[in-house]
């Protein structure tokens, strides 16, 4: 009787000390996810702030927190990239597009760097790669964004063509509003596409009446 009661406390004693061993370490998991949670919130409100070199330290906290965690590192790869840190940066995003090669932020991102490098294929590739890929939220509206950066990517390079052409697609794709007709039609301008500008200033005059900003840009392009 004696050997079987120490033998059922000692068994008693040990559920004890496993139950809490696993609330202490369910605590302290849930503490170093609220902490990274926070730092995160601070570096993405420093990257808002245009305060890039805060945002890093803050985003390395977080990460310290919950490593490898692709949100914080995305926001990190990021703010490497406002800070100028272009070669960290590249090699953050790189990593990132290793484990999801169709993620569209992340394409974008690269397109973005190779336009800096002078990596004139590899920024356009990258563009198509995103306009193609996976986005969270309004996805067309999104893809469009792209499709206009890539744009005046292909403008300033004088692929005026091509330009065009992408920015014909990206007009039909998304639904008639005129500030975006108004940003088609300008962008077709500096293509020399002046036919379609104007169509396209009509519309956004069509859908919003005597609006001053279409009038000023039919009248700047007759004019010219």
């Amino acid at each position: 009787l004696r050997d079987s009661l120490a033998f059922l406390s000692l068994v008693l004693l040990t559920v004890a000390l496993f139950t809490i061993t696993l609330f202490l370490f369910g605590s302290f998991t849930a503490q170093r996810e609220d902490l990274a949670h926070h730092w995160s919130d601070l570096g993405a409100q420093a990257i808002q702030a245009n305060r890039p070199e805060d945002a890093i330290v803050d985003l390395h906290t977080a990460l310290s927190y919950a490593p490898g965690k692709p949100e914080y590192e995305l926001l990190l790869a990021e703010a490497l990239g406002e800070a100028g840190r272009t070669e960290e940066s590249y090699t953050y995003f790189m990593g990132l597009w290793e484990t999801e090669p169709g993620s569209g932020p992340i394409n974008l991102q690269l397109a973005r760097i190779a336009a800096k490098r002078g990596q004139r294929q590899a920024a356009i590739d990258s563009y198509r790669a995103s306009i193609n890929g996976t986005w969270e939220g309004d996805g067309v509206m999104r893809r469009a964004d792209v499709r206009l950066e890539l744009a005046r990517y292909l403008i300033a390079q004088g692929q005026l063509e091509v330009a065009r052409m992408e920015l014909i697609i990206a007009g039909g794709n998304v639904p008639d509003t005129p500030g975006f007709d108004l940003t088609l039609g300008n962008l077709l301008e500096q293509a020399g596409d002046r036919a379609d500008a104007s169509r396209f200033y009509r519309k956004a005059l069509a859908e919003k009446l005597r609006d001053p900003a279409a009038l000023e840009a039919m009248g700047r392009l007759a004019y010219r």
